[in-house]
């Protein structure tokens, strides 16, 4: 019986085995490649109506600890035992005032930490285990951690089965077993008694095994799990080639996924401001801990007056409206208290300019769109701070033509960092803009002290790919349908109002594609809430990397 949970609970070493790389020969002999092996325990290993305070354990060489309190997993969780070796000797001596739990078994999991002194080979996966009751527990649980967003596998997060979802708010109560996830994500909760356990994973920053909304990320398992027996993968007769192994490796990835799955997720607190500060005498950065398409600013007061002054200001966004930009209309202010209002939250910063006394930034001038303008779109012009006065003309000069066009029709936008043309752009067209000098001045009196000459073309409709994808059983829920690049990024979305959508204006190349159920139909994604017991919002991910190319259309049908 022991020799057969010994297999069980250590076949997941073989995936370590058929992983690792061949060591080399140097000269001289061949390499000693074997790790320690443990020739005696006291008491034995597996033992039952375990009450000793020490455990002793001699391997059939010198041997070493690396990285124990990294590797080491003490199921279920007790006081941090001594743990030390010497020569071939491992010693484990508990604290006298820990208890352990009756009728348990327990676990010590040593990882990747013990190896022999002389070369460092691993002994894998090597365990302790022992019960206070009057068999060895042998039931399982397993599964994966996945990032809720990206669909990636999670290494290293930590696996706590609890008596209950609460329970991981308190540090006085500590979790029923542990375990950690490896390095493709999966885990596997052993020598468990027959129960339902609700199932966690937490990124736990401080090892405390207590969940901190703010620092660490979480997944939950909503209904509690039951603990089985291992159904194992099928092995072959024997392993004799490299398709032997990878058909191994298989059956057990296949094996884990099988369990349960877990999406881990960051969740998203109140709304709140993170960082506030003058990033220039007169320009005030003010970032939220969320999204926000209501926040509302009011200028209370300065410390030389008390009162509410009439200082101007203009606020610019990113794209993602989190981060705002806020030129304010006056140099030289000290001290400014602002109220800032989103929603449901209220707050007045103070805050505090030490660059009063700087001269104002430089006035700069840009393409937003490079040195390519799509020509779906319309020629601008962008500013590092709002423009106060346009005192002479721009000119454009098209393809090789040596006489210009003046620019006279164009408006700022709202805050007056972008000027924007009225004017009809041939299209496959090089073009050049030449801003002399002294001709925009900002609200500070800066200047473009030089002429500029900005080049540029207008590009094509033969320039871009058309995508077209139909989702074959799209939720009824809203859904977001995004188009990232190979590094994920966001390129493009869609709120899908059917379950086809077409992209005319994608650039040739690479692209990948992800959905997100958008259950409380806010236009983006939402993590999940563990005090609420509400999941993360479902995101799918297109298993194909698409080739798109210009001037070509490409569809894709996208079965979920």
């Amino acid at each position: 019986m022991l020799r057969y949970l010994n297999i069980v609970f250590g076949f997941i070493g073989i995936v370590i085995f058929f992983s690792c790389a061949t060591p080399g020969r140097p000269g001289g002999g061949p390499r000693d490649e074997t790790p320690p092996i443990p020739i005696s325990f006291s008491p034995e290993n597996f033992s039952t109506n375990f009450d000793a305070r020490t455990i002793r354990v001699v391997f059939d060489e010198n041997i070493q600890l690396r990285n124990l309190w990294q590797q080491l997993i003490i199921s279920p969780p007790i006081a941090r035992p001594s743990i030390v070796y010497n020569n071939r000797n491992l010693t484990i001596r508990l604290q006298d005032d820990d208890t352990l739990r009756e009728n348990t078994t327990h676990v010590f999991s040593f990882g990747n930490a013990l190896v022999d002194r002389n070369e460092g080979n691993v002994l894998s996966n090597f365990q302790i285990v022992f019960s206070t009751g009057e068999t060895i527990d042998s039931l399982s649980i397993t599964g994966e951690v996945i990032d809720a967003f990206t669909l990636q596998p999670l290494r290293d997060m930590s696996i706590a089965l609890v008596a209950d979802l609460d329970d991981m708010f308190y540090r006085d109560i500590r979790p029923l077993y542990i375990a950690r996830t490896g390095e493709h994500g999966f885990f596997q909760v052993n020598f468990l008694t027959s129960d339902c356990f609700y199932l966690v994973a937490i990124n736990d920053r401080n090892n405390d095994w207590v969940y901190d909304s703010i620092n660490e990320e979480i997944a939950f398992f909503s209904t509690c799990v039951l603990s089985n027996f291992l159904e194992m993968p099928v092995f072959p007769d024997s392993i004799g080639s490299e398709v032997d192994s990878l058909r191994l490796l298989d059956s057990i990835v296949q094996f884990f996924q099988s369990g349960h799955q877990l999406l881990m997720f960051r969740q998203e607190l109140p709304q709140g401001v993170t960082r506030s500060e003058f990033t220039s005498n007169a320009e005030v950065a003010i970032e939220f801990r969320n999204p926000t398409d209501h926040a509302v600013f009011r200028i209370l007061q300065q410390e030389e007056q008390p009162d509410t002054i009439p200082l101007n200001f203009q606020v610019i966004w990113d794209n993602d409206k989190q981060n705002a930009q806020i030129f304010l209309s006056e140099l030289g202010i000290r001290n400014l208290w602002f109220e800032v209002e989103d929603g449901d939250f209220l707050d007045t910063l103070r805050l505090l300019n030490t660059r009063f006394q700087d001269d104002p930034p430089p006035l700069r001038i840009s393409l937003p769109f490079g040195n390519e303008l799509p020509f779906f779109d319309t020629l601008r012009l962008s500013f590092n701070t709002p423009i106060r006065e346009v005192k002479d003309t721009i000119w454009l000069f098209e393809g090789d033509d040596t006489i210009p066009t003046p620019l006279t029709n164009f408006s700022f936008n709202s805050s007056r960092t972008q000027l924007i043309f009225e004017t009809k752009l041939q299209q496959r067209t090089n073009y050049q803009l030449l801003i002399p000098d002294s001709l925009f001045f900002g609200d500070f009196g800066q200047t473009n002290d030089d002429t500029l000459n900005l080049r540029f073309r207008v590009n094509s409709p033969e320039s871009y790919t058309r995508l077209e994808i139909t989702i074959l059983n799209k939720p009824e829920t809203q859904s977001i349908l995004q188009v990232l690049n190979e590094r994920m990024e966001l390129v493009e979305q869609r709120i899908m109002q059917s379950n086809e959508e077409i992209f005319t204006t994608l650039l040739p190349g690479r692209y990948r594609l992800r959905l997100i159920v958008d259950e409380d139909g806010n236009g983006r994604w939402s993590p999940g809430n563990l005090r609420e017991r509400r999941q993360p919002e479902p995101v799918f991910i297109f298993h194909k990397t698409l080739s798109l190319q210009a001037g070509w259309e490409h569809v894709e049908e996208w079965e979920l």
